[in-house]
């Protein structure tokens, strides 16, 4: 009950990391039922893109570079779209 003479307060603020909060729960989330997929590049022996593709694991990547009857070229290189924007080696494509 109000009393009189008390000021009413429409609403309460937030504190500024409140919101940066769900955010972040909010992509955890996302990662965690498999949201998060990285982009990947598989290059020729020439360095032509080949493929482009999303992935959710990086082995699964570098399985799909290696395994021949997924793709016509021979994929000697794959990279990873890195979180700066720039392309990386993904890593060696053994057997």
């Amino acid at each position: 009950m109000l009393s009189p003479g008390r000021p009413v307060r429409e609403s309460i603020p937030w504190p500024s990391s409140v919101p940066r909060l769900f955010i972040r729960l909010g992509v955890f989330l996302w990662g965690a039922y498999g949201g998060v997929m990285t982009r990947y590049r598989f290059l020729d022996g020439m360095g032509d893109v080949v493929d482009e593709g999303d992935f959710a694991e990086h082995a699964a990547a570098l399985a799909w570079a290696r395994d021949e009857d997924e793709h016509d070229a021979d994929v000697q290189r794959v990279e990873y779209l890195g979180d700066r924007g720039d392309w990386r080696w993904a890593g060696p494509l053994l057997d």
